[in-house]
């Protein structure tokens, strides 16, 4: 069992200007966005900030 899960719903409304753009590439993950995007994005996982 997984000691924690993060439900991070992208398609929620306004996600898209709080969150960086991720993209499924064929190496992976690509994510763009702006700094305060990836900041955001950064306190979710590490569980300072609820999605």
């Amino acid at each position: 069992m997984p000691d924690r899960i993060i439900d991070l719903d992208l398609w929620e409304d306004g996600a898209a200007n709080q969150l960086p753009a991720i993209t499924v590439t064929g190496q992976g993950l690509r994510l763009e966005g702006s700094t305060a995007e990836f900041d955001r994005l950064l306190l979710i996982l590490g569980g300072w900030l609820r999605p």
